[in-house]
């Protein structure tokens, strides 16, 4: 650039800044003025902002008069005691391994399994879109068993609880289910023990004053054994009223009616264990313990 050039274009940039330099002091003002008006701004409206959330809220959100009672005074139905009785899974997905198992559980009613020469991929099918949840087919319990997702399966049950009308087709393939992580596999009845899964059963309401975990335990192993389900490993917690159990699906659906059946026996609140004598002369309370 040549020096006339130069001292041209310097000119014309002082020309724009003195244009310039009146705004940028009056923007450089308005920002001060700001900084300086914001914080009481905010502090003053705070309060009122404040006040007209919690009204909202409270308009929103009717609040009890009393303990037990609605904004109108009438009896609120207190929580039942059988949340505290349900089993929790140690799994990935404990509330969808129950919400399967409790279908499992349900009856079929008047339709049922009505089907015939239909393929097993098309059954699964079905229970999945009909039930909502997942069904995995295990591809090397299949194929160990020589059996292709085509196999034909027929049933004609009705009134049958799903997980014994499912059943029921699946043992005539060597095949039956196990649950665990949220999903249902259908496997082979060897794999089926070897998915095992952990459950916590609360179980102190079932007894009386004085409860006798190892009469409890023992009917279960009387029962499961009845069953013929895979190795169960039954521990008691006596701090928390609880069993904890270890086994296949078969074992689980076994100690939940149980349980469920047991609840629905009267409680004999009086009841004490026998007193008995040991080999010492010593008198003890039979029953109780810890496994």
């Amino acid at each position: 650039m040549r020096a006339g050039d130069r001292r041209r274009a310097d000119a014309r940039l002082k020309r724009c800044l003195a244009t310039l330099a009146p705004l940028g002091q009056a923007v450089l003002g308005v920002l001060t003025l700001l900084a300086f008006l914001l914080p009481a701004t905010v502090q003053a409206i705070q309060p009122a902002a404040v006040e007209v959330v919690r009204e909202s809220l409270d308009s929103a959100q009717p609040q009890s008069k009393e303990p037990g009672l609605s904004q109108t005074g009438e009896a609120v139905p207190q929580q039942s005691a059988v949340t505290s009785q349900r089993r929790i899974w140690l799994d990935a997905y404990p509330e969808r391994s129950e919400a399967i198992l409790r279908q499992l559980d349900a009856s079929l009613g008047s339709a049922g399994f009505d089907f015939q020469e239909i393929p097993l991929e098309e059954l699964v099918a079905f229970v999945e879109d009909t039930f909502g949840f997942e069904i995995i087919l295990d591809s090397n319990a299949l194929d160990e068993a020589g059996i292709g997702t085509d196999e034909p399966v027929t049933s004609s049950l009705k009134d049958a609880k799903l997980g014994v009308a499912l059943e029921s087709v699946l043992r005539k393939l060597s095949l039956t289910y196990a649950v665990r992580d949220g999903v249902l596999t259908i496997t082979s009845e060897n794999r089926a023990q070897e998915i095992a899964c952990v459950a916590i059963y609360p179980v102190r309401d079932l007894f009386g004053s004085v409860p006798d975990y190892a009469a409890l335990v023992a009917t279960i192993q009387k029962c499961l054994s009845a069953n013929a389900t895979g190795d169960v490993q039954v521990m008691v917690v006596p701090q928390r009223g609880a069993l904890v159990v270890s086994g296949d699906t078969a074992a689980h659906q076994s100690i939940q009616r149980l349980i469920a059946g047991l609840r629905e026996a009267p409680l004999d609140d009086n009841w004490q264990p026998p007193v008995v004598e040991d080999v010492f002369g010593e008198q003890g309370l039979s029953g109780g313990g810890q496994f």
